[in-house]
This record gives C-alpha cells, sequence and structure tokens, in this order.
C-alpha cells in the first residue's frame, strides 16, 4: 500500500545515505589534505578527481534528493554567464579564461557535494571532523618546515619542496582556516560540551595571531560576537557583553605580548589608525592592496560593462601579475559591474533563510556568523575563485540544507494508503 511503500522507501535512502556517507568521510578528508597541505600539486589533483567522482556517484547511481537547488541555480548563472563571456572573445587572455572557467565549475561541484553531505547532523559532524584533522595536520606542517622563526616570521610564509611538487603556503590562508575551525569548534563545545575543544580552539588563535592576518583575527572577533547573539534569544545581553569582554582580552595580548605585537600588533594598529586617525598608512601590505584595488577601479572605467575576463586583472598594467585583493573589483574585472549583483545575489537569499530559519538556534548562528562577514572579508580577500570558499559556503548553507532535509522528511512521515490509514513513521503513530 501507498504508506508501506512510503516506509520502505524512506528506509532504503537512509540506508543509501548510511552507505554514502562512509564514502565521503573518507573522499571528503583526502580532498581536505590535499587541498590546504599539497595545492596545485598532483596530489591535490587526485583528490579532487576524487571528489568529482563522487558528484557523479551519487548524482546518478544514488535517490539522495537535492537540497542545494539554490546554490546549483547561482552556480549555474555565475558559470553560463562567463562561458558565454568568453566565448564572445573578450578576455584579454582568453586561455587563461577557459582555464578558470573549468576550476570555477569544479569547485562549485565539490561545494554541492559538501552542502548535501551536511544536510544530517551526522554529516555535519563529519565535515567538523575532518576539516579540523585537515587544519591541525596543516598547523603541524607549517610548524615543522618553519622552526626556529615561527617568533620572528609571520606564520605559513613559506614555500616547501615536496617529492610531489613545490607548495607554497600563505599566511592568510593558514588563517582564515583556522578561524573557521575555531567557530565550528565553538559550535560543537555548545553541543557536548567537551572541553577539549578548548585544545583546539587555543591552537586556532594561536596560530592566527602568529600567521599576523587581520582579516583572520577579524574574523575570529567577528565570528565569537555574532554567534554569541543568535545561538542564545534569552541569554543575549548576557552573551553580547563576554563577546566584548572576550574581544577586547584578545586585542589586549595583540597590543602587549612582544611577540604578538611585532608579528600582528604593529599591522593592526597602523591600520586602524590610518582610518580613524587619518595618519599615512606606512604598513607595506595594506599600501600595495590600495594601489591594486585603485589599479582595477582605472581599468574598470575603461570597460565597465564588458570586463576583461575571468580572472583577467593579472594580465592589466599595473597588476603586477598578480590579483586585486579585492572580490568586488576581481569579478567586475573579469565580466563588468554587471557581475557583481549575478554573483551576491546568492548571498543575500542565504542571509534572509538563514534569518528567517526556524532550524536550530546553534546552527542557525553558525552560518549567519559565517555569511554576515563573508561580505567584508571579501574587501580584502579574493574568494570567487578560492578553494577555502567551498568550506565558508558550506558553513553558512547547512542550516538550509538541513531544513530542506527536515522538511522532505516530514512530508514522507505524513504519508497515506488510499483509506487514510497513516503507518509507522508518521506523527500519530507514535
Amino acid at each position: 500500500m501507498a504508506g508501506e511503500g512510503s516506509l520502505i522507501y524512506r528506509q532504503r535512502m537512509e540506508e543509501q545515505y548510511k552507505a554514502v556517507s562512509k564514502v565521503w568521510e573518507i573522499v571528503s578528508l583526502l580532498y581536505m589534505m590535499g587541498m590546504l597541505i599539497a595545492p596545485s600539486t598532483l596530489i591535490y589533483n587526485l583528490t579532487r578527481a576524487l571528489m568529482l567522482l563522487t558528484v557523479l556517484l551519487v548524482g546518478f547511481f544514488s535517490n539522495i534528493k537535492q537540497v542545494g537547488k539554490a546554490q546549483l541555480l547561482w552556480s549555474a548563472c555565475v558559470v553560463l554567464y562567463f562561458f558565454l563571456h568568453t566565448l564572445s572573445g573578450t578576455p584579454v587572455n582568453t586561455a587563461s579564461a577557459w582555464h578558470r572557467l573549468g576550476v570555477l565549475a569544479m569547485n562549485y561541484l565539490i561545494l554541492n557535494i559538501f552542502i548535501l553531505q551536511t544536510q544530517t547532523e551526522e554529516g555535519y559532524d563529519i565535515f567538523i571532523k575532518n576539516l579540523t584533522i585537515a587544519v591541525m595536520a596543516l598547523n603541524f606542517i607549517i610548524v615543522i618546515n618553519q622552526g626556529s622563526e615561527l617568533a620572528s616570521r609571520r606564520f605559513g610564509n613559506l614555500a616547501v619542496h615536496y617529492p610531489f611538487g613545490r607548495v607554497v603556503y600563505n599566511s592568510n590562508g593558514a588563517g582564515l582556516v583556522n578561524a573557521l575551525c575555531l567557530l565550528l569548534q565553538l559550535y560543537r563545545f555548545d553541543r557536548d560540551k567537551e572541553k577539549k575543544r578548548f585544545a583546539v580552539i587555543a591552537i586556532n588563535f594561536l596560530v592566527i595571531v602568529l600567521s599576523g592576518s587581520r582579516k583572520s583575527l577579524l574574523c575570529i572577533v567577528g565570528f565569537i560576537f555574532i554567534y554569541m547573539f543568535f545561538h542564545e534569544k534569552q541569554h543575549r545581553l548576557r552573551n553580547v557583553i563576554i563577546a566584548m569582554i572576550l574581544a577586547v582580552i584578545m586585542i589586549i595580548l595583540v597590543l602587549n605580548v612582544p611577540v604578538m605585537y611585532s608579528l600582528l600588533g604593529a599591522r593592526l594598529e597602523n591600520y586602524v589608525m590610518s582610518v580613524f586617525a587619518q595618519e599615512e598608512l606606512t604598513e607595506s601590505s595594506a599600501i600595495v592592496r590600495g594601489k591594486m584595488i585603485d589599479t582595477g577601479l582605472y581599468w574598470l572605467s575603461q570597460r565597465p560593462f564588458s570586463g576583461y575576463g575571468l580572472d583577467n586583472y593579472q594580465y592589466l598594467q599595473g597588476s603586477y601579475g598578480t590579483y586585486s585583493h579585492n572580490n568586488y573589483v576581481e569579478l567586475a574585472i573579469s565580466g563588468g559591474w554587471q557581475v557583481i549583483p549575478l554573483y551576491y545575489w546568492f548571498y543575500l537569499y542565504v542571509l534572509i533563510k538563514l534569518i528567517t530559519s526556524k532550524e536550530d538556534l546553534k546552527l542557525q548562528a553558525t552560518g549567519l556568523a559565517v555569511m554576515m562577514l563573508l561580505p567584508i572579508l571579501e574587501y580584502g580577500w579574493v574568494t570567487y575563485l578560492d578553494s577555502k570558499l567551498i568550506f565558508y559556503i558550506t558553513v553558512g548553507y547547512a542550516p538550509i540544507a538541513r531544513s530542506e532535509s527536515k522538511r522532505r522528511m516530514l512530508q514522507s512521515h505524513f504519508s497515506t494508503d488510499e483509506g487514510g490509514t497513516e503507518y509507522v513513521g508518521s506523527k500519530s503513530a507514535h
């Protein structure tokens, strides 16, 4: 009968999801390790191929329902636009634009797999566990290779020669994945109260300070504040006060501990004084970033609606062969000013869904922390081709995926036969 058929179908779906989860757990960990530890090498390409193979297997050989339709629509819009844009011959370097379009499409497919994985609490726990393992492995490798220079040079700014290729690590990259890991540990501690998570949080915080990354420090301050504000409605005032106290303690440490000050405090202090006291900006990194953005705006004034091709800022005069350090400028340079609303409607959609969500408050707060900060971070972080964005969007979208999955399960629970009898799995049966 219809109800019995629905019950059998649900049982098969649950069994299938568990089987696929085992594959996801292994493949996603390999991908995370490859992406963080061995980027731009054969190892990373192999792990990425495994993830894409998983996309095909799940898409064609399983009945797992899609819970990331908005993400797929967003991805399709962006990829189709740049496909037509590149096909038109607009890019300065067409070969490079085609290559980067392939990377963009692969990143979006992999993002969808992570969204599917996190539609259940068990899947989200696996995602958090795997990301934590990969981030801790990255930290360990950097410590081993940087050695005695940890206190005198920014954490993660080094190149390592492996048998499989040369890998260049980046301080900001290390800081940003540690910041996300810290937020997820805070979320998990809020659920399981396991004190061992404070050890991971302490390592994350230390790495962020040693990395000297202003964006990463902004991340953890913002993450903690937003998470504490949204995760408990009845204690918001108390939580905000706690978050503010923690933020003040962090800033005091960064500005007064000599090692922390030399690596991060001085850079942060100069930037703040340049903004609020109109003092001259002397920190070289911030000066270069400002010039890069000015260069991008100049070239945009010449071709405001056609742009110069996907990731083609680096081929323009005055770019010094690198990127603009600003996601908005990069997107506009790639395809014109109209690309910005085409790209960012998805961010707005996710934010609205999160704010109006009735999902678990702690999960909702985690998603809001990411999606509220991400547009701010992108003023100084080019994310649209950065694989780390996959992790950030996964966390931001997870509450929506969970809600969609529960909605479908609820519909299935109310399946009835022709006579209206509700079977096991319906609410009245319990």
